[in-house]
């Protein structure tokens, strides 16, 4: 659909599948690099504070179902734990949530991943990046150095218990959703998001 509105579509390929030599799309791959080392660490706690912070605001306990179990098993995933749990326990709030989202993007602007994908952004210099994952730590720098770079930014909210189940961890301009529904949902659960 958007070729036949005259848009020039390149597919920035983060897998191990070949868009262009199977289907003949334009691509770049995106070269594998890390998130930075923390961002993992504040996005468990982000999304762990963010299901605190809707059982209390929508006074219903379904959200704490939602969570993962953390490892405590062994020195290294006990550490990593605790440090999760400290983050919640301090930062379940309103305010505290946009902290947490405002460390990870400020690690991820540190990080080589965001190096990269500016370099990539700055050569190709697209109208807009539009991610299909925005739950993917991997998205976040891309994300973010379109939007340093003034560009358009759009994700998909790919799954219908994504936004209940606080997996929303990249900011963009526009969201795509399946339907007026999930449009009410994004808005009620992030209401800083204009309509």
């Amino acid at each position: 659909k958007g070729e036949q509105l005259g848009y020039e579509i390149t597919y920035w390929n983060a897998t191990s599948f070949e868009l262009q030599e199977t289907f003949g799309f334009n691509e770049i791959k995106i070269p594998k690099s890390n998130t930075h080392p923390f961002t993992d660490l504040y996005k468990r706690a982000k999304i762990r504070a963010e299901l605190n912070y809707f059982e209390k605001r929508f006074k219903d306990p379904t959200f704490q179902s939602y969570k993962f179990k953390q490892n405590y098993k062994g020195i290294k995933n006990a550490i990593k734990s605790n440090f999760v749990d400290i983050l919640v326990h301090r930062y379940s709030n309103q305010k505290g949530i946009k902290k947490l989202q405002q460390k990870i993007d400020t690690l991820e602007r540190k990080s080589v991943a965001y190096e990269k994908a500016r370099a990539v952004l700055e050569k190709e210099q697209p109208s807009i990046v539009f991610c299909t994952n925005q739950r993917a730590s991997e998205a976040i720098a891309p994300v973010l150095a379109a939007k340093d770079l003034n560009i358009a930014t759009a994700a998909f909210i790919f799954s219908w218990d994504n936004l209940p189940k606080a997996t929303k961890i990249i900011d963009t301009d526009f969201y795509f959703v399946w339907s007026d529904f999930m449009k009410q949902e994004l808005l009620t659960y992030y209401p800083s998001i204009d309509e």
